[in-house]
């Protein structure tokens, strides 16, 4: 099963019908005002679970390893981003995973390739089993809806991340380039695009908003459904 397929399974596990057909889409959800009053679920259980065993098992996965496919200096992000919510799950109510914001997330991940993005770098195919493990567990465990959370957030992290600096460091293609990432303004856009009440709207506020640059998606997906086609003729 590929990548997509994978995120498709997820979204699926967790109830929701929302999940677009992946393909060279290019949209404009990025348009309008966005609403950034949204914040963690203060709900005293998760799933049958006190959420203070759930906050607990979150301190205690930030401390160990980070997942697969995360980097050591974003997994430090990772925990910044905690943090900043005093270690408070992210991605959960009182049912377990929030519906409307992992769907949100799992459809920016399929459709991450719209904007050159290399999906493969991301941690969905572990995101995927811990879904369908929180689901499935009758009732799920602190560590199970911890391990969830946490690779929401390292996903949602490093799209993030992507889509505000680029997932190539310039300095590993041109010994020319002298310009440092800025870590501390990208926690800080991270941070308050996750407070967006459509979680949607604000992930797609992070990618770059000039129109060349939505012109450059654009002619992207044009050369893919070329190379679908067969590509050019003689």
């Amino acid at each position: 099963m590929d990548f997509r397929n994978t995120i498709r399974l997820a979204a699926g596990l967790i109830g929701t019908a929302l999940l677009a057909a992946c393909g060279d889409r290019v949209d404009a959800r990025s348009a309008g005002d966005i609403e950034y009053t949204w914040s963690p679920s203060r709900s005293e259980s998760i799933g049958g679970v006190p959420a203070e065993s759930v906050v607990t098992a979150i301190k205690a996965r930030l401390a160990g390893e980070a997942p697969a496919d995360i980097a050591p200096d974003l997994w430090k992000h990772v925990g910044i981003l905690y943090d900043a919510y005093g270690s408070t799950p992210l991605w959960m109510e009182s049912n377990g995973p929030i519906e409307a914001r992992t769907t949100a997330l799992l459809r920016a991940l399929t459709e991450a390739h719209t904007d050159g993005l290399r999906i493969e770098e991301y941690p969905v195919a572990a995101l995927a089993r811990a879904i369908v493990a929180v689901r499935e567990a009758k009732p799920p465990t602190a560590e199970l809806l911890a391990e969830a959370d946490v690779l929401l957030s390292s996903a949602y992290l490093a799209l993030s991340e992507d889509l505000l600096s680029g997932q190539t460091n310039p300095k590993e293609v041109t010994d020319s380039w002298h310009i440092d990432y800025q870590h501390e303004k990208l926690d800080s856009a991270v941070v308050r695009s996750l407070r967006a009440e459509l979680l949607d709207q604000g992930i797609a506020r992070m990618r770059p908003q000039e129109a060349d640059y939505a012109l450059l998606r654009t002619s992207l997906a044009q050369m893919r459904q070329v190379v679908a086609r067969g590509g050019w003729g003689t």
